[in-house]
Formats: structure tokens, sequence, C-alpha cells
């Protein structure tokens, strides 16, 4: 190698300080996205499903990789690689490098697979702990549909990009007081509360609702699609639920929200939509001639996440493509940023 290009290899990681240490490359990431330094590893080190960026530590993947080169060692077919590992010094080293990192030698590829994913898990259970950044690591943990961006990072411009990380950690910025009259204006407010931002949230909502109705209708010729019927109760109230469907399976009443994922909101949110509509359900029945009848409620979160239970109950009216999945979480994900943008821009125009 000429001293040439060790040069240039030293100023290409020159951000890695003079010992390579760690804490350099978290914080060349976050430069390297525009995010605050306050931001917790979690976000930096945690699988892209659970809404990670996805990056691995050096000092986990070190010993990863020196173990995973053992194996290979091992299964070589060349006879002087393989007497290099059967012989007792490289044994030993394995040994120690196995113990170091709590695997118990001999190993095989599935024992450093656990040992990756049991890093990870640490930094997730950390990421949660946090009072503030963790609030909402529940609602995107093991979502593939609302991390979707993660994996595919062309689905949201590069700005956008950062502030969806942000939103995911409450660490963006907004309007605060010191009036204590006023309630904070938190992500909460901001994307849930605010009458500046109240059309947004609507036509969030709208466009949402059509998708599903959209979609429905091109899949299933069949269906019957009554969209927004208003229905009295016994006692006066009225409702009025996004959609009404029938198909061959049955009846069902379909209602839209997009609520935060803080806590235990979407949960919540189900709980009540299905309650809410649980006393018309048998003039629905009645009214339309099936023999069985469903609440649907679609819940998703106001930064993209999608519930389990949103997944199956979409499934149940034919919307269960992968594609389709992520369209309903990017509408929602999109307009919050849209919505956050606007607040904090004094002069930004709403969507």
């Amino acid at each position: 190698m000429t001293w040439r290009r060790r040069r240039e290899i030293r100023e290409e990681f020159s951000f890695l300080g003079p010992r390579g240490g760690v804490a350099p490359v978290r914080t060349h990431i976050r430069k390297t996205l525009h995010l605050p330094q306050s931001i917790c590893n979690g976000v930096i080190y945690c699988n892209k499903k659970d809404g990670g960026l996805g990056f691995t530590k050096l000092q986990e993947l070190i010993p990863r990789m020196s173990l995973d080169a053992g194996l290979k060692f091992s299964e070589s077919k060349d006879p002087v690689i393989r007497a290099l590992f059967g012989s007792s010094k490289t044994a030993e080293r394995l040994r120690k490098l196995a113990n170091g990192v709590r695997i118990n030698y001999p190993y095989t590829k599935d024992d450093t697979k656990k040992y990756k994913e049991k890093c990870r898990q640490i930094e997730l259970k950390r990421w949660r702990d946090l009072l503030a950044q963790g609030r909402a690591v529940d609602s995107f943990t093991n979502d593939g549909i609302g991390n979707s961006f993660l994996r595919d990072p062309k689905l949201l411009k590069p700005c956008r990009f950062t502030t969806a990380l942000q939103l995911r950690t409450n660490t963006a910025g907004n309007k605060t007081s010191l009036n204590r009259a006023i309630p904070q204006r938190d992500l909460t407010y901001i994307l849930g509360q605010c009458l500046h931002t109240k059309s947004a949230r609507i036509r969030r909502h709208n466009e949402i609702r059509d998708y599903i109705e959209n979609t429905v209708s091109s899949k299933d010729k069949t269906a019957t699609l009554t969209k927004e019927p208003l229905i009295a109760l016994a006692n006066g109230d009225k409702l009025q639920p996004d959609l009404v469907i029938q198909n061959q399976k049955g009846v069902f009443v379909v209602d839209v929200t997009v609520r935060h994922e803080d806590g235990a909101y979407l949960a919540k949110a189900k709980q009540e939509k299905e309650e809410k509509y649980q006393p018309i359900m048998p003039w629905i029945k009645q009214q339309f001639e099936a023999a069985s009848g469903e609440t649907i409620a679609i819940v998703v979160g106001t930064r993209g996440a999608m519930p389990k239970n949103t997944i199956k109950a979409l499934a149940t009216i034919g919307i269960k493509q992968a594609n389709e999945l992520k369209t309903i979480s990017l509408i929602a994900l999109r307009s919050s940023i849209e919505m956050y943008h606007a607040f904090v821009d004094y002069d930004g125009p709403l969507l």
C-alpha cells in the first residue's frame, strides 16, 4: 500500500478520532442525518423493523465477525486452514472471545445470530425506558409497515426523513411557553388537537377513508359500499360511520381514526370505536339482511404506526397487500410531517 493510499484512508476515516472510538461514529451519523445530538442511541442501533436505523455497534460487530470467521475456518476445504483452526492456540483465542460476549464454547452460527439479536434488544429496552424519547417505542416495535420508510428511505424526501425520525423520538422542536395556564404544545397537541391544524387533520382522515373505499370497490366488484350513512339511535342520538361495507362475508361498519402513538392511545381508540358503534349493529344487520356484522376500527398512528389489530381488520375487507398497508401508513406520516412544519413555521401554509 502506497503512502498516498494510507493518507487517503486516514482522511476518509478521520471522523473516528485517533483511536476509532464509538462515540465519534454516533456523532458523525447524527451530523450526516441532521439529527440533534440529544437523540438516543436506540434510533441508531435498533432494528429497522423496530424503528431504528439498523447500524451495528463496533464493539459488538468485531467479536461477532471474529467468531463467524472461526466457523468459516472450520468449514474450509483447505487442509491448512482447517489445521490452523484445530490448533490449541486458535481454539483458546476463540474460547476467550466467546466467553467475553457470554457465548458458550463450542458455538454455532445460530449462537452468533442470537448474540446479535440480544444486543439489539438491549438497545431497544434502553430506548423504551427513556421518559420522553421512549414513549412510543412499543407502538413501533416489530412494525414492518409503519417503519417501511426506514427500509426504503426514498419513500420520504431527505428533509422529511429527518423530521420523521425526530417525531418518532419526541425530539422535534416546537413552540413552548412559560405561561403555566396554557397547555404545553407537544406533538400530541400539534398533531391531534391544535385548531391551526384541524383542517389538515380532516384531510388526512378523509384521504385514508377514500383510499380504503377505492381499494375495496376496485378489488371486490360484488361489495356494496355506503359512505357516511346517518344512523339514528333509539335515544335520539345519531351516528355516522365512515363506511358501511357489505360483501359475501357479512356487513362491516368501518370507521377511521388517527391517534398519537404515545402510551396506550392506539388500543384505547380501538376500544372506543367498537363500543361506539356496537348499539347500531342489530339495525345494520337487519337493514342489510346480513347474518353477521362487525365493527372495524381502522386505527393508524399519527407517525405512521400500524397496529396488528388494524392490519387484521383491513384484511377482513380485502386490504392485505403490503403496498396497500404502506400507503395508508405513509398517508398518515406524510400528512403529520407537513402539519408539524406548518405549525412550527409561523408563515407556513397548511396542506
